[in-house]
């Protein structure tokens, strides 16, 4: 019979007696005994050899108790254990073998007899603990396979088993890497975390799906779901806990960067308006129940739109994020500062005294002066005009606290710029602006709901064999507002980008109706739409308009553009070049307003137009209708040497339309021709 090999642990400080002894003395059975003092010699032991049998101490310099037991048995392959308890310890014996020893023994009781039994039965029994080892290997698969981290650890944070997963999710080479380690000082980035979550399952016995942030080997965050459960014996004392852990860094990473993007502008990285709004209501709300006084300062970058037509668009943006780091180190800890609009930036002051404002509020304005920002080799200036409000100490929502640093603003804007106002009630400059405010929000909100009404007005012509033509018109929605609410050259001169998107919202709906309406008016030749003078500096402005109308399936034949003649003066290379683009395709253009102002003859020979409007209000004013009539005449006589027509608006009276028919003027328009009609509404006149 070969000589059976049996592993004796046992604590060489106090080894119980006689138990090599008696192993020694047992007569016609040969055993190879190989002894380890700690449980980490036993599990070196274990991995190079194989053993018939473990007699295991559960009083071990390195482990103790029941740990000891379940630390060994995740290691002790199909070899049975017998451990060894003193008799003040039998419930703990007890319980090992619950939990699969084999069976115990007394250290006051062991004899060569009782171990000779032990052994036999052990060596005996070894079909059943094969059995039961292979459901332990079934288990152990599961445990070793699955792609959730899974643990036991001792009450007091040693590991007693990792799976792979776990080893893999903390970056360690091998399980007694991590069984090294003190899970609560060592695994968790934070210790106080650690002890609040065991205080947390010593009550409860469970906890499920905390979020719990460990540390890798590299020291690195590891953002986890952890589940974990206490193991208690049948007394109810607590014996380990076992737990999962699934690795969710990636997507909390994702939803950080989700929230951070959700909030954060993404040119400058500062809070973008939603979050800038959601945060001044919520200090507002602070500030009225501690009764604190809080400051928002509002910031408009002065000239900012001459940088981006002299330099282009990247400089531009390239300024804002200069803008965006010197405002950032200007502020106190705490202070709150984003990006409000285009070149407009607003801070917020919690308990901020009125002078204290102004003070952070100078340092702003002295460190934007002294911003360095290079581009192309010429230094980019930023100036600003800067608006201060001061909460009262009574509740107020944030868009009326906004309002007060923006009429602020405006009134340093007004005073030449670079530099500051604080709100006060009876400034003059708060009229003025809050009503630009006004219109501003009534507009944005029609653009977004599609709310603007488009209407015609006929053009008729004085000659019986030319075809009318129509202007159309954008009209405010409601028929109460009054007419500053669509006053578009208003709205341009303050808001230009305003102005902008609503002459894109005429052209692509007037662009629509016209395509499904033209056949049904044969005798209108030519549909005229305005443009202001804040659409022209916009470089895609041709390209807009030929793609609007092919999209809508517009004929171009039939579609006019009416130019102010007001913006010829700044703009007139871009109106040359819109016109050279679009007249291959088939549109037409019109002077509008010719006789308002200083009437230039050089813009009109050089600009290649059909029609020149000439408004007749503006002529006949303070003179007598022979002088009036004259003043027309003399300039129908140009248009037509030059090869234009003429269009008489603001006819207020069927004698002044016999007036011009005589003098053989091409078209009239006005209440006297015809009152503007709804396009959806009306079947037109030819």
């Amino acid at each position: 019979m070969s000589d059976e090999r049996i592993l004796l642990i046992q604590n060489s400080r106090a080894p119980p007696a006689g138990v090599a002894d008696a192993l020694a003395r047992l007569r016609n059975r040969h055993y190879v005994i190989s002894e380890s003092h700690t449980l980490a010699e036993a599990l070196i032991e274990i991995r190079d050899r194989k053993f018939a049998a473990i007699i295991l101490e559960l009083t071990l310099p390195d482990a103790s108790g029941l740990p000891a037991f379940l630390r060994l048995q995740s290691r002790a392959a199909t070899a049975p254990i017998i451990v060894m308890v003193d008799r003040a310890q039998e419930e703990l014996g007890i319980e090992a073998t619950r939990r699969g020893a084999l069976d115990y023994l007394l250290k006051e009781e062991i004899s060569a007899a009782i171990l000779d039994k032990v052994l036999r039965l052990a060596l005996e029994r070894t079909h059943t603990v094969l059995a039961l080892r292979a459901s332990e290997a079934r288990y152990r698969t599961m445990f070793e396979s699955t792609a959730a981290g899974v643990y036991q650890a001792t009450c007091d944070d040693r590991l007693i088993s990792a799976n792979p997963a776990i080893i893999t999710m903390l970056g360690y080479e091998s399980e007694e890497e991590l069984l090294c380690l003190d899970f609560g000082r060592e695994v968790y980035a934070s210790a106080e975390d650690h002890i609040e979550w065991r205080r947390e399952l010593d009550e409860a016995g469970e906890i499920r799906s905390r979020e719990t942030v460990l540390r890798n080997k590299k020291g690195e965050r590891v953002v986890v779901l952890h589940s974990a459960r206490l193991v208690r014996d049948s007394r109810g004392v607590p014996l380990y806990y076992e737990g999962t852990i699934a690795d969710i860094t990636a997507s909390h990473r994702q939803a950080r960067q989700w929230s951070h993007e959700a909030s954060h502008d993404s040119l400058t990285g500062l809070l973008n308006r939603r979050e800038l709004e959601r945060r001044l209501q919520s200090a507002l709300e602070d500030a009225a129940i501690d009764r604190s006084t809080l400051a928002v300062v509002m910031i408009d970058l002065d000239g900012f739109k001459k940088i981006n037509d002299r330099f282009g668009h990247v400089a531009g943006d390239e300024l804002l994020r200069h803008v965006s780091a010197t405002l950032k180190a200007s502020l106190r800890t705490g202070d709150v500062v984003g990006r409000f609009g285009g070149d407009e930036f607003l801070v917020l002051l919690e308990h901020c005294a009125e002078e204290d404002a102004i003070r952070i509020t100078k340092t702003m304005i002295e460190r934007l002066q002294n911003i360095e920002c290079l581009w192309v080799g010429q230094a980019l200036q930023a100036r600003a005009s800067v608006g201060i409000a001061v909460a009262p100490q009574r509740d107020q929502s944030w868009t009326a606290l906004v309002e007060r640093a923006d009429l602020a603003c405006y009134d340093a804007k007004t005073h030449g710029g670079n530099q500051w106002r604080m709100f006060h009630d009876d400034a003059t400059a708060n009229i003025k602006v809050g009503r630009e405010r006004r219109i501003a929000l009534y507009v944005e909100d029609a653009l977004a709901t599609n709310a603007f009404v488009l209407q015609a007005e006929r053009i008729v012509p004085l000659r019986k064999q030319a075809a009318s033509h129509y202007e159309v018109l954008v009209r405010a929605p409601a028929a109460d507002q009054p007419a500053e609410y669509l006053d578009l050259a208003q709205i341009a001169a303050f808001n230009a980008s305003l102005a902008h998107r609503v002459d894109r919202w005429c052209l692509r709906h007037a662009f629509r109706w016209i395509a499904r309406h033209q056949r049904a008016n044969p005798g209108v030749s030519r549909w005229f739409l305005n443009l202001t003078q804040a659409s022209f500096s916009d470089p895609e402005l041709a390209q807009f308009i030929a793609a609007a109308a092919r999209e809508a399936q517009a004929p171009a034949q039939h579609i006019g553009l009416e130019i102010e003649e007001q913006a010829l003066a700044s703009g007139f290379v871009q109106i040359n070049d819109l016109v050279r683009k679009l007249a291959p395709l088939g549109f037409q253009f019109t002077l509008d307003g010719f006789g308002r102002g200083i009437s230039s003859f050089a813009y009109l020979k050089s600009l290649d137009v059909t029609n020149v409007k000439i408004d007749h209000a503006a002529i006949a004013r303070g003179a007598g209708d022979d002088v009036g009539d004259s003043l027309l005449r003399s300039l129908h006589q140009i248009n037509k040497v030059l090869g234009r027509a003429t269009i008489i608006q603001s006819v207020a009276s069927t004698d002044l339309l016999k007036r011009l028919a005589s003098a053989h003027v091409d078209y009239a328009q006005g209440p006297a021709v015809a009152a503007p009609v709804l396009l959806e509404e009306t079947r037109l006149r030819a």
